[in-house]
This record gives C-alpha cells, structure tokens and sequence, in this order.
C-alpha cells in the first residue's frame, strides 16, 4: 500500500508540475495578449486623437474659408449692387432722354409735314378761288351781254347777223325767242354768280381757319424745337460717355464672373460642411421617439462671436461630432438597431454628472 501510495503521489506531483508549467505558459501568453491589447488601445487611443485633431483642422480650414468666402462674397455684392443701380440709373436718364429727343424730332416732322399739308391745301383753296372769280367774271359779262342783246331786241334792233332778209315778224318772232332764251340764260347766269359767291365766302372761312390752323402749328413746331433744345443741354449736362458706359458694362460682367465663382466655392463649402454634420439614422423600434435624440453637438451650439468659432473647434477637436441623446438606452438603441451609416461616439444626457 505504501508502494502505491507512493506512486500515485508522484503521479500526482508529476501532474501538478505539468499543470503548473502550463498554467505559467497560459498566463504568459495571457500576458502577452493583454500587452498587445493595451498596446492596440494605446494605437486606437493615438488615431483617435490624431483623426479629432486632422477632423478639427480641416472643419476649421472649411469654415475659415468658408467665412473669407461668404465676407469677399458680400463686398462684391454690394459693390455689384452700387454698380448695377449707377449703371442703371445712367442709363434710365439716358433713355428718357433719349426718348424725349425721338418724341421731339417726331413732333417737329408731324408739324412741318402738317404745316406743309396746310400750304397746298391753302395753294389749292386759293386756285379753286382764282377760278371761281374767273368764273363770277365770265358770268357777269356774258349776263351783260344778253341784257344788252335783250334790250335791242325790246327795241327793234337786231344785232345779229344775216337778220336783213327776214321779215318783221319773222324778226319780232325770233327776237321774243331770243328774248326768252337770254332770259333764262340771265336767270342761270344770276344762280351761278349766287353759287359761286357762295363758294367763295365759304372758301375764304376755310382760309381763315386753315390760317389760325397754320398758326397754331407754328406755335407746336417753336414749342417743340424748345423742348428739343432743352433736351440736347440735359443731355450734353449729364456728360455722358460711350466708353464709360462700356468700361461699367465690362466691370459689371467681371464682378458677375467673380461672383459666381465665389457662389460656387461657398455652396461647395457649405455642401461639405453639411456633410460633416449630417446625422441620419432609422428608427431602432417602430413609434420611436426622434425628439430623444438631440443631434451632434455641433449643431447644438450657438457662438455669440464668430471670430471664436476656429478656437472652438481647435479646443472641441471630433467632440463636437458627438451625438447627443436623452439617456444610455436611447444611444444603446441607436447603435444596436440605428442602421448608422459611420461611426459614432454617443453623449447621453443621464450619464453627465
């Protein structure tokens, strides 16, 4: 019995010895492992740090540029605004002015065709006249006549020609013919000379009122060919230059050049920067609550100098890329069932001492 207690306590300290060796073998490559772990998060700890401060340099160098860009944006701005209204007011005067002269030169063209107009109808009523007077003059002579005729034959005598082989009668008879005709040759000849009085007092009313019409247009033409010449001074005071006017228009088109360049870089900025801070997460359950969680803390913030925003972000560095949320669950839930689409360090508000 002593034999085999012997052996089995030899077997039994053989094992315990090679228990031993393979616990210390365990607990070096245990330390081993641990090392190499806390070597990984002293690496994870340095990346962290160096990603934060890269991340906080880079949101600084975009806003600062964002910033210059926004400000030179705002000057060119206004200095197109000054320019644009200038030019605009330039050439407003220009054009009513313009528009003046053009009304003007077409009032005195309207007035010397309408004062020409009135010449040949002047020149045509003073012919219709000078006809009618020669008419008038006609009818009195050939009525003098036939009075004359009238009265010989009234007296026997007869004035016409190859009457000396008709007998009395014959004479007597064609004489009251004759009478007869001349009378109502007198008659027609009296109504014409009415007529024709007629026509020329309504002739010479139609001369009176084309005569105070021509005055009047005179007096249009004075008026006009005025305002034409007070035009021409406003026009030659207002010291207005072609080649200023195209130097304004090519700084005007330069400035829009520059400012749509500028447009682009700040929605390029802003474009990135919004990237940065977008936070886009699904609901962890159905009928989640989106007011638990507040967003990154970034958008949180309210700067009352924005000169201080680039300290901020130096001294804040990838924290303020953090996301807030109303407590631990909230974060759990997110990061669990969020379906986030980069990584993220949560703040919840219940574990904040």
């Amino acid at each position: 019995e002593r034999f085999v207690i012997a052996s089995d306590f030899l077997k039994a300290e053989k094992m315990l010895t090679a228990n031993a060796e393979e616990v210390a073998m365990i607990e070096g490559k245990v330390n081993t492992h641990n090392e190499a772990v806390i070597t990984c998060r002293s690496e994870i700890s340095d990346k962290e740090e160096n990603i934060s401060a890269l991340s906080s340099k880079l949101s600084g160098e975009f806003e600062s540029a964002h910033i210059e860009a926004k400000v030179t944006e705002g000057k060119i701005s206004k200095e197109l605004v000054q320019t644009t209204s200038a030019w605009q007011n330039s050439k407003t005067v220009v054009s009513n002015a313009a528009a003046d002269v053009d009304a003007a030169k077409l009032l005195v063209l309207e007035t010397k065709d309408a004062v020409n107009n009135k010449k040949e109808e002047i020149a045509k009523e003073s012919e219709r006249i000078r006809h009618a007077k020669e008419k008038a003059v006609n009818a009195e002579n050939e009525l003098a006549q036939l009075q004359e005729e009238y009265q010989n034959m009234c007296a026997g005598i007869s004035s016409a020609e190859g009457d000396e082989g008709r007998t009395l009668p014959d004479q007597i008879s064609k004489a009251h013919n004759d009478a007869n005709n001349a009378d109502a040759r007198a008659k027609q000849a009296k109504m014409k000379i009415n007529h024709l009085n007629n026509t020329i007092k309504s002739v010479e009313k139609d001369m009176k009122k084309e005569e105070s019409s021509s005055e009047k247009l005179s007096l249009k033409k004075t008026k006009a060919q005025s305002n034409v010449d007070e035009v021409q001074s406003k026009m030659s005071a207002l010291e207005f230059s072609d080649s200023e006017f195209n130097a304004l228009e090519n700084e005007k088109i330069e400035l829009q050049n520059l400012l749509s360049s500028f447009q682009e870089k700040a929605e390029t900025l802003t474009a990135q920067l919004e990237g940065r801070l977008a936070f886009k997460y699904s609901d962890p359950v159905r009928g989640f609550d989106r007011s638990k969680v507040k967003g990154l803390l970034a958008r949180l913030v309210n700067v009352k100098n924005p000169e201080h925003s680039t300290a901020l972000e130096v001294v804040a560095g990838g924290k303020l890329y953090q996301v807030v949320v109303d407590e631990a669950t909230t974060g759990k839930a997110l990061l669990n069932n969020g379906k986030l689409r980069r990584r993220v360090t949560i703040i919840p508000l219940d574990k904040i001492n």
